[in-house]
């Protein structure tokens, strides 16, 4: 299993996948409940995981998102989409992913597809920072 504490979790008919302060995201064989592949790459916590059709998303706290296949555990897509602030939270949504942050503002970056590049959906404030977007 993990190495360290599982932070999320995501799981449909079959599979179960798993992120953990281990940096790394894994499958389970729902059924059986063995360990099917290790998927690594991340460089910080595992904040969420995602099942989506034959791919699985995962978003680490220093705002790199992969894109994994889901059948052989390859890497297909990865970016690192926001380097301003760590996340404290980050939840990965059907075409989004939302971050929430020490100075308690929250932000919604948006996907087209998987493997297509996140953008920051902020605005502007008069003062030049940044305005909360939920």
């Amino acid at each position: 299993g993990h190495s360290n504490t599982i932070l999320c979790m995501d799981m449909d008919d079959r599979l179960i996948v798993t992120g953990s302060k281990d940096q790394t995201v894994r499958l389970w064989d729902k059924k059986t409940g063995e360990c099917k592949g290790v998927l690594k790459g991340h460089k910080d916590w595992i904040k969420d995981v995602k099942i989506r059709g034959d791919y699985i998303l995962s978003v680490a706290s220093n705002h790199t998102f992969y894109v994994w296949d889901r059948h052989s555990g390859r890497e297909i897509y990865s970016q690192t989409f926001f380097s301003k602030k760590s996340a404290n939270f980050l939840k990965i949504g059907d075409n989004e992913i939302i971050g929430a942050y020490p100075n308690g503002q929250v932000r919604k970056f948006s996907f087209a597809q998987p493997t297509s590049p996140l953008m920051l959906e902020s605005t502007e404030s008069d003062e030049g920072k940044e305005d909360s977007v939920l």
